[in-house]
């Protein structure tokens, strides 16, 4: 059994994510996508490598960066639930996490 597990609205982030990517390189989009999944295997290792990010409206949620993303996650759930995958330039107080 997987130590996390993938929400909805983040699984939807991620389809979005490798979908643009792809357009312009199929292998940059799999690169992206299993680093992205590799970071979630070590949240779930290691769910305190992440900080804490003010703009977000439950502060205590977690966020750790891969590549121009943010995976924001609750490090407290069994397992640990990864609930956004956003790019690093937006705006997080308008994000909803769950």
């Amino acid at each position: 059994m997987s130590g996390y597990v993938v929400m909805p609205a983040a699984q939807e982030d991620i389809r979005e994510i490798v979908d643009y990517i792809a357009e312009q390189s199929p292998q940059n989009a799999a690169k992206v996508i299993r680093k992205l999944y590799d970071q979630f295997e070590r949240l779930a290792e290691f769910p305190g490598i992440g900080h804490i990010r003010r703009e977000l409206r439950d502060d205590n949620l977690g966020v750790v960066a891969v590549y121009s993303f943010l995976v924001i996650y609750d490090p407290k759930a069994l397992p640990l639930q990864i609930l956004r995958v956003v790019r690093g330039a937006r705006q997080l107080r308008w994000i909803r996490p769950r």
